[in-house]
């Protein structure tokens, strides 16, 4: 996900005060929570690996300087990467000692960028830059913006794209061209510097060190809709589902019992969600998205 994403996040729940109940995916978007939430978080992931990377990203947030933090999730070479590892690793609980322990070489390839879609991206663009060109580097903003808005007229991009359709391709050129619009720079995760990460969340800014969060969280290996399953009925101020937890009526159903009356809930899909009663989904602001999840919507539990 972009780092925009946190933000969506943060906003939506910035006003929640009671439990919010969070999927874990990467982690990073539930340590905004924890780092800015009013009460709870129930942090919720059946992935071991879910787990094992969570520690590592908030244990190196309170025992890291930012900009060695960004190295242990892969911007600098590898030997770096895998030093700063052996220096966090004894503030991991024991389980996720042995799970890095075993698994060293994801530091050491760099953790950013090396989920499977973003690997599949890292594809796509490659065979995207050897069809249509370079992604030029280096380069003045307006020179950047230049290449942006010649980009999508290009006849060699035409064909590719024809031949090469995502379903996230239309998020994509969306946010390039909203980047290019606000005079940023836009470029993909696997390369990014320390200097990219300047307008990062706070769990990533690598200007910053955090300072212990007061918010109260616990961490359980389950699904989602087990543990909603266990609460009771109007006790959630908030409830985060994340990339990609498929949206059902079952968990629709069980996610309306248990949320309370004027509380939202968020997730990402290319397609709208489908719409139960008293949980009308519409989209969050669209100048955040993580294109490969989709886009961000958000529904608040209506009535009783």
């Amino acid at each position: 996900m972009d780092w925009a994403d946190h933000t969506v996040v943060t906003s939506v729940f910035e006003k929640c005060s009671g439990t919010i109940i969070s999927v874990m995916d990467a982690g990073d978007n539930v340590q905004e929570l924890l780092l800015w939430c009013r009460a709870s978080v129930d942090v919720i992931s059946i992935s071991e690996a879910e787990h094992a990377l969570f520690w590592l990203k908030w244990q190196s947030v309170h025992h890291l300087h930012p900009d060695r933090r960004l190295n242990l999730l892969g911007i600098h070479p590898s030997g770096r990467r895998v030093f700063e590892y052996h220096h966090l690793r004894q503030f991991l609980p024991k389980f996720a000692q042995g799970w890095w322990d075993l698994h060293e070489g994801w530091i050491r390839e760099g953790i950013i960028g090396s989920g499977i879609e973003e690997q599949y991206y890292q594809h796509w663009w490659t065979r995207m830059e050897r069809w249509v060109g370079r992604w030029p580097t280096d380069i003045s903003l307006e020179e950047h913006q230049h290449f942006v808005s010649q980009l999508f007229e290009r006849p060699r991009w035409k064909v590719f794209q024809r031949l090469n359709l995502e379903r996230w391709l239309s998020t994509w050129k969306q946010q390039i061209q909203h980047q290019n619009l606000s005079g940023l720079y836009w470029e993909p995760i696997f390369r990014r510097t320390v200097f990219s990460y300047q307008q990062a969340p706070t769990s990533l800014h690598p200007t910053q060190r955090v300072a212990e969060s007061t918010c109260h969280w616990t961490l359980y290996h389950t699904s989602m809709l087990t543990h909603l399953q266990s609460q009771s009925s109007n006790s959630a101020a908030g409830i985060y589902l994340g990339e990609h937890l498929v949206w059902t009526r079952e968990l629709g159903n069980e996610v309306l019992r248990v949320l309370k009356v004027g509380a939202p809930v968020l997730l990402w899909q290319h397609d709208r969600p489908l719409n139960i009663p008293e949980l009308t989904w519409q989209e969050a602001n669209l100048e955040h998205r993580g294109f490969l999840a989709g886009h961000p919507w958000v529904a608040v539990k209506e009535s009783t």
